[in-house]
């Protein structure tokens, strides 16, 4: 582990975008939050008290992180409210799978989503490093992914064997209150030789069924292509950029239309491509081309299921039906990697403002003036959809407390509806709820600005 973190120090300090010479910039200056002032965080350690605001938020949404985590706390622990939580984890199968950090508002643990939000949070941090350095956040950020890297590590405890879920829905929905009374039994659920995820062609849920109700896969192909492209990244041996191509020309991936997400990585994909062909010396027009239709149908509403609210959030029918402003973050985060490596500086432009104007939404410059981050400014959410940070400790009545014990700071919420309207009623927790994938496009986009 002290090999792999030093690698990541080192990439961090080496990002991709290190080999490629930035596209010139007009009017792609970040733009300011909408709002006042946001409020002043309660003295906590670590959060810059000067400095832009973007630099707070970033501080913020690494303070969330930490409300979500696991296990036996670390001395320098900075909330309050949570405690040594869930130590028998693994114990049902003679495993150690405690430590990593809740999914959600609720206590379980899940290894896709988790590995996703390292992934966007860790590519955010190749190409934004110096966001984190001059906001006095790199030691929150390698404490952050370790984290969740070290119980990725635990759940991988053999070459044919990966625990997938710890904890159970069907009790866990049941308790709503602090980490202390949590309930049991806390199930732990793995593919392995027998189950498995991608042959003959089954998505992990086919194998374990009881993650269906929080993340059923729809595919399996385009982690494949997600991860040879990493891989490469990583090793720089063509021969995983090569697989990259086949996997991708294998199941058809092109046209995709969807979000970008922890179940479809089709859109981050493209990117990647378009990139790391450019970084190889090969033909990356085609990557380009593909990566540009994609984006270009985003942001000029050109896919038939994309349009943008009357307020100018960015809409895909289905995907934003909850968590809208996740869908909008991604997409962000995509347009702002990409938009250096476009192929016309008019295309740069585009890309970068309109992800400035969604990043401008969440920051309050909607139809409601709302700040769509728990504790950043007085029209932030009160209520998000989370047990722990509510104070409350009755399942049937989780709308009591009126308002929240404990300010979860950082925590970006799912988001208004295509009305634009949002309710601060943890009860609906398809547009109150809080997790580790929404924070993930918002912390790197906080490290951009």
């Amino acid at each position: 582990m002290k090999s792999f973190l030093k690698s990541l120090k080192e990439e961090f300090q080496n990002p991709l975008a290190a080999n490629v010479q930035p596209v010139a910039q007009t009017n792609t200056q970040p733009l300011a939050p909408t709002n006042a002032q946001p409020f002043s965080c309660e003295n906590i350690p670590g959060i810059p008290q000067n400095g832009n605001e973007y630099s707070k938020l970033l501080g913020y949404s690494l303070y969330f992180f930490e409300a979500q985590r696991s296990g036996v706390l670390p001395a320098n622990n900075r909330i309050p409210w949570r405690h040594n939580s869930a130590l028998t984890d693994g114990h049902d199968v003679g495993l150690d799978l405690t430590g990593g950090y809740y999914d959600a508002g609720d206590y379980l643990k899940f290894t896709l989503p988790l590995s996703w939000s390292l992934s966007i949070v860790s590519w955010g941090a190749l190409e934004w490093f110096d966001g984190y350095h001059l906001s006095g956040q790199t030691g929150h950020l390698y404490d952050m992914i370790k984290w969740g890297t070290d119980w990725l590590l635990k759940a991988h405890p053999a070459p044919t064997v990966l625990y997938v879920e710890v904890g159970i829905d069907t009790v866990d929905h049941d308790y709503w209150g602090p980490d202390t009374g949590m309930p049991y039994p806390r199930p732990s659920f793995c593919i392995d030789a027998s189950r498995h995820e991608t042959k003959p062609h089954q998505v992990y849920t086919v194998a374990v069924p009881q993650a269906k109700e929080a993340y059923e896969s729809s595919r399996y192909d385009d982690k494949l292509v997600f991860a040879a492209l990493w891989l490469f990244q990583a090793t720089n041996q063509v021969s995983y950029l090569d697989r990259a191509i086949h996997y991708f020309n294998e199941f058809s991936q092109d046209e995709w239309t969807s979000a970008i997400n922890w179940d479809d990585h089709s859109g981050a994909n493209y990117i990647l491509l378009a990139m790391l062909t450019e970084r190889a010396g090969r033909n990356c027009s085609p990557w380009k081309a593909e990566a540009e239709k994609y984006l270009d149908g985003m942001v000029k509403q050109r896919h038939k299921e994309c349009h943008h609210t009357n307020g100018g959030l960015l809409w895909l029918k289905g995907d934003s039906d909850s968590a809208s402003l996740n869908v909008s973050l991604n997409i962000s985060f995509a347009l702002l990697v990409y938009a250096r490596h476009a192929t016309t500086a008019d295309k740069t432009r585009s890309y970068t403002n309109f992800a400035l104007s969604q990043i401008d939404y969440l920051l309050g410059k909607n139809p409601l003036n709302k700040v769509y981050v728990v504790g950043a400014h007085h029209s932030s959410p009160k209520n998000p959809h989370h047990a722990g940070a509510s104070g409350g400790t009755d399942i049937g009545n989780i709308r009591h407390p009126p308002v929240s014990r404990y300010v979860l700071y950082g925590a970006v919420v799912g988001g208004p509806d295509k009305k634009d309207k949002y309710n601060d009623d943890r009860e609906d927790y398809a547009r109150s709820e809080v997790t580790l994938d929404y924070n993930a496009p918002f912390q790197s986009l906080m490290a951009y600005q």
